[in-house]
């Protein structure tokens, strides 16, 4: 015997808005010392709607609303922000450290009421260092710390159907996702003999990251974001060779990568 066939019907819906503006003043205080103030201001702005029901077979739709389906969501986000970049030179290094404070609001509205309206602040440090060590040869230190925000998709906590059995639901408790990125690397270019390599290391070291979990019911998986502190790290190497000849280029190159989380 064959099963019974149910029809759906899903609409989904997003738009964004998003704009940035930013002053930033380059006051050279001498030859080796240079200051750069900025202030700016980031904004964003989307509107998210979901809708689940079924069609039946006498052609009217059975909608899912009272049983906590459906979004109607709008999310924003204002990042006010300021700091400033100081660059430096001390011998063969050049060292430009900086700081920017970031002041973050955001609001979500769901069917228009408002469920969420938090703020927080948050300093970002950031630190390049270049060795040049000849005209060929120049090695490379960039580390930052970065702090991103998920889409609307991810606040949205009502119900979204995926497949038969399995749904979505967005948390409206979510926050900034934060982490500590290095980057360390080494250049040579020698035109003369027409041969280039690059050696590069990478590591991300996320506090603060939004993972996906699920939870059983009966045949159903409810699928939800969660924030979390347990530690992620992720190490990556990449590496290149290039030598140039008359006619052609012969090159070759490498990466690899490791992650370790709970």
């Amino acid at each position: 015997d064959e099963g019974d066939a149910y029809n759906f019907l899903q609409d989904y819906t997003s738009s964004t808005h998003t704009g940035q503006v930013e002053y930033k003043h380059y006051w050279v205080l001498n030859n080796t010392n240079h200051l750069y103030p900025f202030v700016g201001l980031h904004f964003y702005n989307q509107s998210y709607e979901t809708t689940d029901s079924q069609v039946l077979n006498d052609g009217t739709e059975n909608s899912f609303t009272d049983a906590g389906f459906n979004n109607d969501l709008n999310y924003q986000l204002i990042d006010p922000y300021l700091g400033f970049e100081y660059k430096f030179m001390l011998g063969s290094f050049i060292f430009k450290p900086g700081i920017t404070y970031h002041q973050y609001y955001w609001q979500a509205k769901q069917f228009g009421d408002k469920l969420v309206n938090k703020n927080k602040g948050m300093w970002l440090p950031a630190l390049n260092v270049e060795f040049e060590v000849n005209s060929v040869n120049k090695i490379v230190l960039d580390y930052s710390m970065n702090s991103t925000f998920k889409d609307a998709a991810e606040y949205a906590n009502r119900y979204r159907l995926n497949s038969f059995n399995q749904l979505y639901r967005g948390n409206l408790d979510l926050e900034n996702e934060s982490y500590h990125s290095g980057t360390l690397y080494y250049r040579n270019t020698n035109i003369l003999n027409r041969i280039y390599y690059n050696l590069g290391f990478s590591y991300i070291k996320r506090e603060k990251s939004i993972r996906n979990t699920t939870v059983l019911e009966g045949i159903d998986q409810i699928s939800t974001s969660v924030y979390s502190n347990l530690p992620e790290n992720n190490y990556s190497f990449n590496g290149s060779f290039s030598k140039s000849f008359s006619d052609f280029v012969l090159g070759t190159g490498v990466n690899a990568g490791l992650s370790d989380y709970s």
